[in-house]
């Protein structure tokens, strides 16, 4: 709980090394319920800066992401996360996410609404990378989505941050977030 305010440091350094003590305190934390809840807790941004402008947090990303699988709790997340998140690597993140949310939706369904409320507030994150990746990851959520679990997801909060990302400065995120909205049915 302590590291994840510094998971959204601005200074790539600090944002870096959070994220490598993340991913090796996994290596303590197997077995304990609160470590699951904790990963399951900055499951998302780990998710979402793996687009991140500076290569060495990615790369820190997919280390923490494939160290701490295990302990997610699901064997298809796991075997994806140890498969394509390797450290030089490329990932073509669009895939990944659509692919990873159908496993999110089956594997934790419970999880739904932490899960989409997570991503909204990276609407609002300093770096467009990442506003684009949560605009593509609550599209691929959506997409994905059986009618039964819609209820478990705000929609005006959702419609109305993805209207904001409409009109953001960099055109990749206003792009990613149409797109976005293409997933509503």
């Amino acid at each position: 709980m302590k590291i994840k305010p510094f998971l959204e440091s601005e200074n790539d350094d600090i944002r870096y090394a959070s994220i490598l003590l993340m991913g090796n305190l996994s290596k303590f934390g197997s077995g304990e319920p609160v470590f699951k809840d904790q990963i399951h807790n900055v499951l998302v941004s780990l998710l979402l800066h793996l687009v991140d402008p500076n290569p060495q947090v990615v790369k820190a990303c997919k280390f923490a992401m494939r160290v701490c699988a295990p302990v997610v709790g699901s064997e298809q997340i796991t075997a994806m996360f140890q498969n394509h998140l390797h450290e030089d690597k490329s990932l073509h993140y669009g895939e990944f996410i659509n692919d990873l949310t159908k496993y999110l939706i089956q594997d934790f369904p419970g999880m739904l609404n932490f899960y989409h409320i997570s991503v909204i507030q990276f609407f609002k994150s300093n770096w467009p990378e990442v506003r684009a990746a949560a605009a593509m990851f609550i599209g691929f959520l959506l997409g994905n989505l059986q009618q039964e679990h819609f209820s478990q997801l705000n929609m005006a909060t959702v419609t109305k941050g993805l209207v904001l990302l409409l009109q953001d400065s960099d055109p990749v995120v206003r792009a990613k977030a149409a797109e976005a909205m293409g997933q509503f049915h």
